[in-house]
């Protein structure tokens, strides 16, 4: 009776020493899928950023072009 006690305590501190390892893992794991979002995410915003700064570069663009446009009409 009380070796299978024994028994029944060492499986325990065991199957606690595997839930420890699994918890270590699964927040391990947790920080690598916040860190590829985080990157996803500052991936993104780059992307948009540039498409703002093409988005103003034409702005400015065509704001010479209509400048230069109405300097013609003006002369003519």
């Amino acid at each position: 009776m009380l070796q299978r006690m024994y028994k029944l305590r060492r499986a325990n501190e065991e199957l606690r020493a595997d839930l420890r390892t699994s918890q270590i893992i699964a927040a391990e794991l947790q920080c690598r899928v916040t860190d590829v979002d985080r990157k996803l995410l500052e991936e993104k915003e780059r992307g948009w950023e540039r498409e703002r700064i093409a988005w103003t570069e034409e702005r400015e663009e065509l704001a010479t072009e209509l400048k230069h446009q109405k300097e013609l009409d003006s002369v003519s």
